[in-house]
């Protein structure tokens, strides 16, 4: 018996092939993250693991021809083969393929149940976190301690990750994407039980960013649980407004920062020092690396680097900014297609009226302006939405006509 068709005309996806997909997605995250953030990560030889994801690429690339495509409009089929193309071209240029690989999942998740894959998702994702720093507090991995300078002198614990900022920011993400998952249904334990795992993490590693995105979070809960009560019509239309043009705005912002930044003055020392020198940081990738098309084949020496003894610390020089480090890498064109990305998502969200999605958004494009993190699904699983909501004004563009014109 043929199962119903939804509402949009769409026939949901045979269950074994729904959760066959979901398994993979959560085990390809998981790959990304023992094979790149892991205290091991360059050490070891991954191979077995790296042609498993390619595996998952393949069944991901299978699944979309197979159950997808005939469900695609002529307008979905013809942004999806520009945006592979540019993302293709990309890679081969800059010899960097993770976008690529991002773009093919988050194509992927088309027809999946967004609520069950984030649920596995947490329980994959959040169970490897868990598991390496109960390794790293008994001694089975080792838990690198770091020094920041200053006054005290705090210590820094990587908790058996490669870098000492990567707990907080796994357990940010983490706590942002179980927020979402709970919505209204969360309870006030849950809140403290988020807030004390966070307050923990940001005492072992004096990760500051996070700890005030994670706040950012429980608040947007709260409010989000409340609305009724404290979510006014200028919140609202504000929030909506700056849900959609903020990428943009913070692209802008950061480049015109990043040229113009002299160390000679005053605002901008305070900004760079206060920023931890990612304003300066950005400034050498900018100086460094033009504006292409396609992007360039970026050679950036990061922490990681000085961490594993492969360079000093005079040799520091990479790029934390996602807006920057995304045109400098992929390119314009590629640059350009992320930022109507996430207007596409905005837009959906607002639409929609998931005012909590909005929220989440929202935090994760400003904690990108301190962090490459804005384009990868380990640590924001809410780009597996994107596919949805393209279709979704691919086949009613009148809807994004009509708000743009508002």
């Amino acid at each position: 018996m043929s199962k119903k068709k939804r509402s949009d005309g769409i026939k949901p996806l045979p269950k074994w092939v729904e959760n066959l997909c979901i398994t993979a997605v959560a085990l390809f995250s998981c790959i990304v993250v023992i094979t790149g953030y892991f205290v091991y990560a360059n050490s070891v030889d991954w191979t077995v693991l790296r042609v498993i994801k390619y595996l998952i690429l393949a069944l991901m690339f299978l699944k979309i021809l197979v159950f997808d495509f005939k469900y695609y409009s002529k307008k979905v089929i013809i942004c999806l083969a520009l945006v592979l193309i540019c993302f293709t071209v990309s890679a081969f240029i800059s010899d960097n393929r993770t976008l690529l690989q991002f773009f093919i999942v988050i194509v992927s998740a088309f027809r999946v149940d967004f609520k069950k894959l984030l649920k596995c998702f947490l329980v994959f994702e959040g169970g490897l976190f868990l598991l390496i720093i109960l390794l790293a507090a008994f001694g089975v991995i080792p838990d690198l301690v770091f020094g920041r300078a200053g006054e005290f002198g705090v210590l820094r614990h990587s908790l058996g990750f490669r870098w000492c900022a990567t707990p907080a920011i796994f357990g940010w993400s983490l706590s942002m994407a179980y927020l979402y998952y709970c919505g209204k249904e969360i309870k006030w334990w849950e809140l403290l039980a988020i807030f004390i795992i966070n307050i923990v993490l940001y005492a072992l590693t004096d990760t500051r960013l996070e700890f005030a995105c994670v706040i950012l979070g429980i608040i947007a809960s709260v409010v989000y649980k409340y609305k009724e009560k404290l979510m006014t019509g200028f919140v609202k239309e504000t929030l909506r407004s700056l849900v959609i043009f903020l990428p943009i705005i913070l692209t802008l912002l950061s480049f015109v920062l990043a040229c113009t930044y002299t160390p000679t003055n005053d605002v901008m020392k305070k900004l760079d020092s206060w920023s931890s020198s990612r304003l300066k940081l950005s400034n050498l990738a900018v100086n460094e690396y033009s504006l292409k098309a396609f992007g360039n084949k970026t050679e950036w020496t990061g922490l990681s680097d000085i961490y594993e003894g492969a360079a000093d610390d005079e040799d520091f020089k990479s790029v934390d900014n996602s807006y920057i480090l995304i045109f400098l890498r992929y390119g314009l064109l590629v640059g350009i297609i992320v930022l109507m990305m996430y207007f596409v998502l905005g837009e959906w969200s607002v639409i929609r009226g998931d005012y909590l999605l909005e929220m989440m958004l929202f935090i994760i494009m400003l904690h990108s302006l301190f962090n490459p993190h804005l384009m990868t699904i380990p640590h924001n699983v809410f780009l597996l939405l994107i596919m949805p909501a393209m279709v979704h004004f691919a086949d009613k563009p009148g809807e994004l006509i009509n708000r743009a014109k508002k």
